[in-house]
């Protein structure tokens, strides 16, 4: 997954291309809803946690943002990105390690 911010906005994206999945507006506020065109189809999210606590192998992450889209949930750690992303309750993605700097 390709991640990064650049001029007050956190992007999502494709591993290996230019193509981004999301964007998040900073600051970041609960309710806040995000409208993405992706080759013409809207995909609608929101903001639903801003200080959600969320655990995963890597640790437990506090303040984390969640993003939903139907039963998508994507917990975003400051400073680490995405950290888990959930279908209901299937696992998709977890952060499991954290490099030492």
């Amino acid at each position: 997954m390709m991640q990064y911010a650049a001029n007050n906005t956190y992007y999502l994206g494709a591993n290996n291309s230019d193509w981004t999945i999301a964007s998040l507006k900073f600051p970041v506020k609960k309710g806040q809803v995000i409208k993405e065109d992706w080759f013409g189809d809207i995909y609608t999210s929101k903001i639903i946690s801003t200080n959600a606590t969320v655990k995963t192998k890597a640790g437990k992450f506090k303040n984390t943002i969640v993003v939903a889209q139907g039963k998508w949930r994507t917990y975003i750690a400051k400073g680490k990105g995405v950290v888990l992303k959930k279908e209901g309750k299937k696992k998709h993605f977890e952060l499991v390690k954290l490099a030492k700097k």
